[in-house]
């Protein structure tokens, strides 16, 4: 159980998409997005996906419209989702000039504001599980990445394996039931995948 709490808390769906961002623009340097943006990329995914949501759920707790940062019920998620969704629109706008030259970065980008939307909406009804939306949502990426460019092999192998240790963490805590569990995966996998490959 401890195994599997470590392993929720390193691959927490808030820290997938700087990660992810991360390693593509390491992996790319020169074909999805011009050299000198790379920094300003970098940062302004870090602070619209990962520290102004952070900040936002921490807000969500110190108010009480959640109980915990886990958010075990349905109905804590909902808040959190929609102003992640926000800042992720707003860091969208700002790099809006920079999409101009990296299609496929912007492709990646409005997916995931997608897909929160997604998850949002089914949320109101049914707790889907976040965590495998996040890691589903990654492996969408690098296998539609590996298909146009090559070179994310090994990524994408690690990808799943780690999806496969996060879902059997999720499980075991018993955070989410089987069906939770493979549809939050199957639903980032797909929009993820879809939105990088056609758009």
């Amino acid at each position: 159980m401890f195994f599997s709490k470590i392993i929720s808390k390193i691959l927490h769906p808030i820290f997938i998409p700087s990660v992810v961002m991360i390693i593509l623009i390491k992996n790319f340097p020169n074909t999805l997005i011009l050299p000198n943006q790379a920094p300003f990329v970098i940062a302004i995914s870090i602070i619209f996906t990962l520290f102004l949501p952070l900040l936002s759920v921490l807000y969500f707790l110190l108010t009480k419209k959640i109980r915990s940062l886990e958010m075990v019920e349905k109905e804590e998620r909902f808040l959190p989702l929609l102003a992640s969704t926000l800042w992720m629109i707003l860091g969208f706008i700002i790099m809006k000039e920079v999409f101009t030259y990296s299609p496929a970065i912007k492709s990646i980008y409005l997916g995931a504001i997608y897909t929160l939307v997604m998850a949002m909406i089914i949320t109101i009804k049914w707790k889907i599980s976040l965590h495998m939306i996040g890691i589903g949502g990654a492996v969408g990426v690098f296998l539609a990445l590996q298909f146009s460019y090559g070179e994310l092999y090994n990524t994408l192998l690690m990808s799943i394996f780690f999806s496969g240790i996060l879902g059997y963490s999720r499980l075991e805590q018993k955070a989410h039931n089987l069906k939770q569990i493979y549809s939050g995966f199957m639903l980032g996998f797909l929009m993820m995948a879809i939105n990088v490959h056609y758009l």
